[in-house]
């Protein structure tokens, strides 16, 4: 196994990887979406990717199924012909590769973006720990870390996607922030992708709280050993959705209120070299009638727990090209749901919100952006935040209101740039 950085504790090593069992379906669908980015990366895009079997998430993964059965061969090739040119396309044992499409979707990345495979690494460390004195199961996190280009400005951004995202659907913003001098650092949720979890399960919020708490410590580590200490040297940590609400806000509320202890003798940092960016976070929905059906839904027994494909019950957007893009996503990180997910984060979210609101606001400077009109995630719970840090007089706090009702900013050609625009605002760049 390849180590990670030579000062890492035991518990933050990288640990083997392991294929989740998605069923054929969703492998074939997984195949048939890696092809079609790797078409996008060459150049060979065939329509404007915005017909009903683009856009609905249901139908999109049964295209994208029936396309691997019929394309999907060709992948293997692809990686071939790329390796051949360009050299191993990382350095994880081939038994710690964590899915057979990875090198294919990794491949078509570097070409996309003109990136090396040397600028582009990965691996696992382990998330132990407790929150508020309670134990939160340990998993193994998938990471990628992307350099910066050209002269790097000294500070990492630590990303945490939101439910039914994995770092993949990150990549643009990593460009944007690379392109910027940031170094970048992708995790995986326990809800997709190659870390621990069940696929389309949320624990509870203090879990995914715990999870950024120890992705927080391992970008801390790298931002010390390869830029340094110094005031300048600065970590974002940056979410979008469930990423950015219990992910990003509940872990600098709980850890600064001294509640998250992880194991292995390491700690989320904190203090005025920590900032925090959050896109659309998610506490609690936006009330409407697609959010109270998928609450009803939620709490059926049995039927809650199916792991399933995305219904698309629940719309984010009403941009037929930013919801291709995510349910091309979706088929291309093989993502289940279980319909209690977002219910099991709500206590634990509740809890996190009356902490800030009764005043243990988080004390590191703080910016949002976030759409009125949020189809998903409630816009005044932002407001309720940063009105609440100004009050108590905590860190600085900006509020970027968006006139849309978009909540997938990332997958957004106009609004995915303002990452950039949060990370400078932060470090004072």
């Amino acid at each position: 196994m390849p180590s990670v950085t030579p000062s890492l504790p035991p518990s933050m090593l990288p640990r083997k990887g392991h294929q989740k069992d998605l069923g054929p379906v969703a492998r074939e669908a997984e195949k048939g979406a890696t092809e079609a980015i790797i078409k996008d990366a060459l150049g060979r895009k065939r329509d404007d990717g915005t017909s009903f079997f683009d856009v609905e998430p249901l139908a999109a993964n049964s295209k994208y199924a029936a396309e691997g059965v019929f394309d999907g061969h060709e992948i293997k090739r692809f990686v071939e012909r790329y390796k051949a040119a360009q050299g191993p396309l990382t350095t994880l044992a081939p038994e710690d590769i964590p899915d057979d499409m990875f090198e294919g979707v990794k491949a078509a990345a570097l070409i996309k973006y003109g990136r090396d495979p040397s600028e582009v690494t990965e691996g696992y460390f382990r998330a132990a720990g407790t929150v508020a004195g309670e134990q939160v199961a340990p998993r193994d996190i998938f990471w990628q870390r992307w350099k910066p280009i050209g002269t790097p400005n000294g500070n990492v951004v630590l990303i945490a996607p939101g439910f039914e995202e994995t770092g993949r659907d990150f990549y643009e913003q990593v460009n944007l922030l690379n392109k910027a001098g940031y170094d970048v650092v992708l995790m995986d949720e326990q809800w997709a992708g190659y870390s621990d979890g069940a696929p389309g399960g949320i624990d509870r919020g203090f879990g995914v709280a715990r999870d950024v708490a120890a992705a927080a410590a391992f970008a801390q580590n790298l931002l010390d050993t390869t830029y340094g200490t110094g005031p300048k040297n600065q970590l974002v940590i940056a979410g979008h959705s469930m990423g950015g609400g219990p992910g990003v806000l509940g872990s600098v509320t709980l850890n600064d209120a001294g509640l998250i202890a992880l194991d292995g003798g390491v700690q989320m940092p904190k203090g005025a070299r920590v900032k925090v960016f959050a896109e659309a976070p998610f506490f609690e929905a936006t009330d409407n009638a697609r959010t109270r059906a998928a609450e009803v839904l939620a709490k059926i027994p049995g039927f809650n727990a199916l792991e399933q494909p995305d219904p698309g019950l629940i719309k984010t957007t009403t941009s037929r090209q930013d919801a291709a893009v995510g349910s091309l996503g979706l088929a291309e990180n093989a993502v289940k749901v279980q319909g209690r997910s977002l219910d099991a984060s709500i206590p634990d979210n509740t809890q996190i919100m009356g902490m800030i609101r009764d005043g243990k606001a988080p004390q590191e400077d703080v910016y949002i952006a976030h759409a009125r009109g949020d189809l998903l995630a409630n816009f005044e719970t932002s407001q309720q935040i940063v009105q609440a840090m100004n009050d108590q007089k905590a860190g600085r706090a900006q509020l970027v209101p968006l006139d849309s009702d978009n909540h997938l900013i990332p997958q957004d050609a106009a609004q995915r740039g303002l990452i950039v625009t949060g990370a400078d605002w932060l470090t004072g760049r």
